[in-house]
Order: structure tokens, then C-alpha cells, then sequence
């Protein structure tokens, strides 16, 4: 990540030290006031839990290496200062480190996968928290390897620092195997959404109608809106007499792989469901009619001048930032490359299908991290239970400020409205497991957006019954293999 400013870091120091001055009310977390009373609710870092003494003892993550950013959002070494995402994550930790007398601790790997297996067919009891990517994560569960988190009482996931959706869309039979919350502030990197250039709009106001904000906060962003306007955008910028992509105006660019993928999400078309062990995809005739219509939109729209699926994402990145997309589909972490571009921009969701949808639906991709605890262990329910809810909450009061309000909305954005609707988004997002076991209807949707095929009825009725028994043998296999 970039260093930050001087004067950035001088007011995230100070409000930081604010912070902790407030939390506390001038006192340590824990210490008790001359009447004995225990004096844990004047903290507003940790309030869910009480202080402990666990005698100094190691909490464990096992991460993957690919990327930095996925183990320093566990651990760092020493308070960056140039760092103001990693020197909160610092500070979250010497935090949960005193209120609970514990070392928060993260070994990093490259073969996390096979370490995984290898620690819990030996019965290793070194890491207390695996931290790996979500299509991963599958191969434990369906293999009995790990825990359900609705085992441990003292967490409350009803808390705001813990993820919702997942604890809700990922349940099979009622048992929790990942987990998502404010701890990872990665999972906010990898949730998609749009940007679009304000010079560019400014431009072409006189033929867009709309006003994109105005859409997006008054409920009508939908994909016919979206369609009318990127359709009315493109110039032969090169004026050699051709639309080519790369060189002249698009009115949407996007690469064809895991941006396609959450139109079926944005549309509300990915909603299964598990009862009784019974896996149940919800795809109805009005189903198959609303995604045909959709692919039909997307199908015509990728076939004109005005849009472009050809790229990678960080190509489709730099011609937004170059001025050569009005529209285009990031994940939010891209917002980082943004932060030099001349242009003025905004960032907005994906639309709904209609307006008789009631949100619009982001989903977390899957180039992310997500928490499952090690089967073997079980030797301490609650030291584990107090220790995760702590952690997250104080993740969620220190880290996620320091990411969310500092490097994402201030330095992300340019504008009150964007930061209006990045909170949107984030309230919104949602996990699909299907998603996650790399199949189901997100990932059949997506391929025909990819490859402009608009026969869903066909292509329902050859792979509709095939992607069902796939995902029933992923229950059948979770339930049977994690029956304790």
C-alpha cells in the first residue's frame, strides 16, 4: 500500500489516541473501582467480553502467503506509522494482547492447504484459527475437519462486528463451518461493485437523463437504467473512423470472469437454500424468464460499440482511470489505484434487475480469506469464544475505522454520496456457499454472461439437474462428515 501524507497520519493519530483516551475514561480495561465493581462497561473497545488472564498464552492463525495484506491484517511485527491500515492492526492486537494477557500470533504458508490437512490428521493443536481462501476452505469442511462456530456460547454473532450473511447463507443444518467479520478487513477489499467517471457524465448530461446518484440512494439504479446510459457513451478518441477497445471511449468495461459473476447475484437470482439436508436452488419459471432477460440485455449490450468484456481487471481499471470507460466493474480494493486520477469519479452498485427488487446485492468474491476453526480444537470452548468475539469487536472499534473511514472513504472516494453508498454496499453484501464450493447458479450465470450465450432455458434444462446433485453431494457430504 501507499505511505500516507503527514497530515493524514497526524489526524489518524490523534483521533486514535482519542479513541483509546475515550474508551477507557482514563482508567485500564479491567481494573475495578474502589467499591469492587468491575468497570468493563466504561470500555468501548471490548465490551462483550470481560478482561481475562490467560497467563500469556499464544493465539494461533494459521494464513495463506500469496499476499501480504492476508496475514497483516492478522499480525504485524512492529506499528508502522507509514502504514495506517497495519499500524491498526498493530495496535488491535497490543490491545486484545493486554485486555485478555494473551500474543495474538500468525504463521504465513504457502502450502496452507496441505499444512492444514497434515496438522489435523496429526491431531496438532498449534493453531487455533486457519485464515484461508473460501474455494479452499470446502475440501476441510466436506472432509469433517472442522468446527461448527455455533458452538461457542459465549459469541453473540447477532454483534455488528460479526458478518451476518455469513452466519446466516453459509449455515448447513444449522451449523456455522466459515465465518467472516471485522477481523478480516480483506473480505471488504474483495466486495464488488462500480465506478463511474464524473467528467465523463458531466460531458454527456445533456443525453444520460439520469442522474446516477439519485438513481442509485432513490432505489431506482436498475439494469435498464444502467443500459440506456452506457449505451449513449462512446467517441473515437484515436479518430481513425473505429470504436477499438483500449484506445477510444466505452460506455462499460469489464473483464468476462468474477465481475460477471455477480450480475446473478445483483439481480437476486442466487438464493439457495438448505432444509433438512436438502439442497434447493429456487429456480422457478419466473426465474428462468427475469435470467434470459437479463442475459438477452447484457448479451446485446456486449455486442455493440458502447461495452467490452475482452479485458483483465486491471486493464479495465486503467482504462477508467485513463478516461477511456464512462462505467466499469471493480472490486473495492481497486479504489487504491484511483487515488492519482484526474478525472472525478463516484462508486455505486451493481444494479437490481428491476425496481421491484428491494436491494441491490453486492457478494464477496472469493479471492479472499475466511476463518474456520481446526477440528481438534476443543480444549478451551470458552478461552476460544472470548478471545475471537474480542478480537472482532476490537477489530471493528480500531482496524475497520482505520481501513473503512481512512483509506477506503477518504482516500477512495471524492465525494459524501459515494461514502453514502459504500456504507450501502457493505450493509448489503452477501455469501453464497454454492459460490464459495465453485458451482452452482452464480457460476453458470456467469459463464453464459461470458460468453454472450443468452439460452438459459436450454442450458437450464441440460445442467440445471447435474449442478442440483453436485450441490446436494456437497451437503450430503458436510452432514455426514461433520455428524458430532
Amino acid at each position: 500500500m501507499k505511505s500516507v501524507k503527514i497530515l493524514s497520519l497526524l489526524l489518524a493519530a490523534i483521533m486514535t489516541v482519542a479513541a483509546f483516551v475515550s474508551c477507557n475514561n482514563g482508567k485500564m480495561p479491567g481494573k475495578e473501582s474502589s467499591g469492587g465493581e468491575d468497570t468493563n462497561q466504561t470500555d468501548e473497545i471490548i465490551t462483550s467480553v470481560k478482561p481475562q488472564d490467560y497467563n500469556g498464552t499464544e493465539f494461533n492463525f494459521l494464513t495463506i502467503a500469496d499476499q501480504e495484506r492476508f496475514h497483516k491484517e492478522i499480525f504485524v511485527e512492529a506499528e508502522d506509522t507509514q502504514e495506517v491500515i497495519y499500524a491498526s492492526v498493530y495496535r488491535r492486537n497490543d490491545y486484545v494482547n493486554n485486555y485478555l494477557n494473551i500474543v495474538i500470533n500468525t504463521t504465513p504458508s504457502d502450502t496452507a492447504y496441505d499444512t492444514a490437512t497434515t496438522l489435523i490428521n496429526s491431531s496438532d493443536t498449534t493453531y487455533d484459527v486457519y485464515n484461508l481462501y473460501k474455494h479452499g476452505c470446502i475440501s476441510l469442511i466436506t472432509q469433517g475437519y472442522t468446527r461448527d462456530w455455533s458452538e461457542l456460547n459465549n459469541i453473540n454473532f447477532e454483534n455488528p462486528w460479526w458478518n451476518s450473511s455469513a452466519f446466516e447463507n453459509l449455515a448447513v443444518n444449522g451449523k456455522i463451518f466459515l465465518m467472516s467479520g471485522s477481523i478480516l478487513i480483506t473480505e471488504i477489499d474483495d466486495t464488488l461493485a462500480m465506478v463511474y467517471n464524473k467528467d465523463i457524465y458531466n460531458e454527456y448530461s445533456s443525453v444520460l437523463e439520469y442522474d446516477i446518484f439519485d438513481e442509485v440512494l432513490g432505489g431506482t439504479w436498475t439494469l435498464d437504467r444502467f443500459i440506456s446510459m452506457v449505451t449513449k457513451v462512446s467517441a473515437d478518441l484515436n479518430a481513425d473512423g473505429e470504436i477499438n477497445v483500449g484506445d477510444d471511449l466505452l460506455g462499460y468495461a469489464t473483464e468476462p470472469n468474477s465481475m460477471a459473476m455477480n450480475w446473478p447475484f445483483a439481480c437476486n437470482f442466487v438464493h439457495g437454500t438448505i432444509k433438512d439436508g436438502e439442497y434447493d436452488m429456487n429456480v422457478t419459471s419466473s426465474t428462468i424468464n427475469n435470467v434470459t432477460t437479463m442475459l438477452e440485455k447484457l448479451k446485446n449490450l456486449f455486442a455493440s460499440d458502447y461495452a467490452d468484456q475482452s479485458k483483465q481487471l486491471d486493464e479495465c481499471v486503467q482504462m477508467f482511470t485513463e478516461g477511456k470507460s464512462f462505467i466499469t466493474a471493480i472490486i473495492l480494493r481497486n479504489l487504491e489505484s484511483m487515488r492519482d486520477m484526474e478525472s472525478d469519479y463516484g462508486v455505486i452498485p451493481y444494479p437490481k434487475f428491476d425496481e421491484n427488487q428491494k436491494d441491490y446485492i453486492p457478494h464477496v468474491g472469493g479471492a479472499s480469506p475466511i476463518m474456520v476453526i481446526p477440528l481438534q480444537n476443543t480444549s478451551d470452548d470458552e478461552r476460544l469464544g472470548n478471545i475471537l468475539e474480542a478480537m472482532c469487536e476490537a477489530s471493528y472499534r480500531i482496524t475497520r475505522p482505520a481501513y473503512y473511514e481512512t483509506a477506503l472513504k477518504e482516500k477512495g472516494t471524492r465525494d459524501e454520496e459515494s461514502k453514502q453508498i459504500l456504507d450501502l454496499i457493505l450493509d448489503s453484501r452477501t455469501y453464497d456457499l454454492a459460490y464459495i464450493s465453485a458451482s452452482g447458479l452464480a457460476w453458470m450465470i456467469g459463464g453464459m454472461i461470458a460468453a454472450e450465450n443468452d439460452a438459459f432455458a436450454r442450458q437450464w434444462q441440460k445442467q440445471g439437474e447435474r449442478v442440483q446433485a453436485t450441490l446436494q453431494d456437497l451437503v450430503d457430504s458436510i452432514i455426514e462428515n461433520n455428524a458430532y
